[in-house]
């Protein structure tokens, strides 16, 4: 009896195996590998569970890199939209944004308020 259990748990667990590969699978490589899940073993299928690399695949300094490098390719327009000035992309991606969420030039935009 306890072979007939052995054998049903692995056919649920390979079931549910299979369910969360063809997840991961729909997410898309660039996804996965961000998420620490090699590519390579999810296609190779569920015998390759867990499907996680034993290392990270990009170091924070590679992240902030690629987040400059996305950011410059933005139009003005764009990052004005983002509240964030071309000059200041890099301390954006490094520290966030200014508490404030607005700069000087965005006064130009807003209609004047007249006092009373």
């Amino acid at each position: 009896m306890s072979a007939i259990i052995k054998s049903t748990q692995r056919l649920f667990e390979n079931t549910a195996r299979a369910r969360v590969q063809s997840t991961l699978l729909i997410m898309g490589r660039e996804w996965v590998e961000r998420h620490g899940y090699s590519w390579e073993m999810l296609c190779a299928g569920p015998s390759e569970w867990p499907w996680r690399q034993s290392t990270p695949t990009v170091n924070p300094g590679q992240e902030i890199r690629r987040a400059i490098t996305e950011l410059n390719s933005f139009s003005d327009r764009e990052l004005h939209d983002l509240r964030i000035h071309r000059s200041g992309i890099e301390n954006a991606v490094r520290h966030g944004r200014c508490e404030q969420g607005r700069y000087e030039h965005d006064s130009q935009l807003e209609p004047q308020k007249s006092v009373a």
